[in-house]
């Protein structure tokens, strides 16, 4: 398999997870733009996948794209590409990328996806600006006005300073957090009173998706193994509610919107074989398998108080 063959084939895996994940694109894309490189295939899917998000964004927000002109915004995970912050970038905001494993420029992929993104942001929004994905590809590196880019993970966003973001946003990060209380606790610091969240985040399993709540069933050590052999790639079986109680205790006003439920018939024949302190769930707190949290900062932090 050739260097771009494998490049293209990971992009690909990755896209599909953040699809899936993200609860937004159900269904086949468009057809629109198909061509018979995988590349070219590969990046009209990746501009699609960015434009839908940055309206979804900017719809949540509720003050049109408007809103994000001189606001901060943090992308927590963004993956394989930074289209997001940049597109954010492009409508006047200044834009953070956060990720422990934040992806190098590849001369093969991201030219192909951010010239076409041009095109697509500028046919939506008028007046967008493409100066910070011209000098991206002028520079051949995320490295533009407006926007930074951190090889770090939201426990130790150390160089983002206190009360500083505005907007964060995430898709199918939040289940694989290594330290889930340290990293609420680090989005508590960087983000502004009254600034809003927006995180999709996915519930199950990752090792069998059809089979979502199998994780469950593993004693605490055990799991512990597997989380560190897997690189947290499995999910670190945070709950719902376990996420809006830390939310909460950090100072967010926090709500859960579920986007996909466990089978019921499947939720009965795994419910006799879940560990503590899984097997002591209701029903309505264990079926919630995807789903979105948006939260706002109202208050000070716990350790402040």
């Amino acid at each position: 398999m050739s260097a771009a063959s494998r490049l293209v084939s990971r992009f690909r895996g990755f896209l599909g997870g953040r699809l899936l994940s993200g609860g937004l694109l159900s269904g086949r894309l468009a057809p629109r733009g198909r061509t018979g490189n995988p590349v070219e295939r590969s990046a009209t899917d990746a501009v699609e996948f960015t434009i839908r998000n940055v309206r979804h964004l900017i719809e949540m927000i509720g003050e049109g794209p408007e809103a994000l002109r001189g606001r901060t915004f943090l992308e927590i995970g963004p993956g394989m590409d930074l289209g997001i912050c940049l597109c954010v970038a492009g409508l006047g905001g200044k834009a953070i990328a956060l990720d422990r494993f934040l992806a190098g420029w590849d001369d093969t992929l991201h030219p192909a996806i951010y010239e076409r993104l041009i095109v697509a942001a500028k046919a939506t929004w008028t007046g967008f600006d493409e100066m910070p994905i011209r000098t991206c590809l002028r520079r051949g590196g995320h490295e533009a006005d407006r926007l930074t880019a951190i090889a770090r993970g939201l426990e130790e966003a150390d160089a983002i300073g206190d009360a500083e973001v505005d907007f964060t946003y995430s898709n199918a990060t939040f289940e694989h957090l290594a330290d889930v209380p340290a990293a609420i606790a680090s989005m508590a610091r960087i983000m502004k009173l009254g600034g809003r969240g927006f995180h999709q985040t996915d519930f199950r399993d990752h090792r069998s998706m059809d089979r979502p709540l199998e994780f469950l069933t593993i004693p605490a050590s055990e799991f512990a193994r597997l989380l560190v052999a897997s690189e947290h790639s499995c999910g670190n079986r945070v709950r719902p509610h376990e996420f809006i109680g830390l939310f909460e205790r950090h100072g967010f006003d926090a709500a859960f919107r579920p986007n996909m439920l466990a089978d019921e018939a499947y939720l009965r024949s795994v419910r006799p074989r879940l560990v503590e302190p899984y097997a002591s769930l209701s029903d309505d707190e264990l079926r919630p398998i995807s789903g979105r949290f948006h939260v706002r900062r109202v208050g000070r932090r716990e350790r402040d108080e």
